[in-house]
């Protein structure tokens, strides 16, 4: 009965080893701020592109999704300035942008030109983007569900966005 307990805790150590060593694969990385690929100091506040883009993206933390335990469904955001789109995946926190629409993004993002440019160039670009959704010249629009939205982490950014945490209002 001894020998048979024993076999039993060594099962459970390395079952919860093997736990432990898959859940760090899924989000160790996103537990630390990866170094953006970009120079953000460098980014050019006047003008409108990918770059840009990965600023914003960047600084709402967006490296922080991922895709669900188990599944290869990246984190996909599309953002529209002005009648600019660009696209966003972010594949093991590198953030992906390209100009261009993705067809089926969990979130998009809209923002007039000018609004845009005064976010980048605003001493607190988080703070200003909060403000700018609160009043609504920033627009959310959701295309994942409240699951998918979940487990890909939105609800963090959801609070880098808007400054509340989570009433429903993000997720329908």
């Amino acid at each position: 009965m001894r020998k048979i307990a024993i076999v039993l805790i060594f099962l459970l150590i390395a079952i919860l080893a093997v736990l432990g060593f898959i859940i760090y694969n899924l989000y160790g990385s996103s537990f630390s701020t990866p170094q953006p690929s970009i120079n953000l100091l460098e980014v050019d506040k006047t003008v409108i592109g990918e770059d840009q883009i990965y600023y914003l993206l960047f600084s709402i933390k967006a490296y922080q999704l991922h895709s669900p335990p188990f599944s290869s469904n990246t984190p996909k955001i599309n953002v529209v300035i002005g009648n600019q789109e660009y696209q966003a995946e972010i594949v093991k926190t590198q953030i992906v942008v390209n100009q261009g629409k993705l067809p089926n993004p969990d979130l998009k993002i809209s923002i007039g030109e000018e609004e845009f440019i005064n976010l980048l160039n605003s001493e607190n670009f988080n703070l200003a983007l909060q403000d700018s959704v609160s009043a609504g010249r920033t627009n959310l629009e959701v295309s994942a569900g409240n699951t998918e939205l979940f487990t890909k982490g939105y609800l963090s950014l959801y609070k880098e966005i808007t400054g509340k945490s989570l009433t429903g209002s993000f997720l329908r």
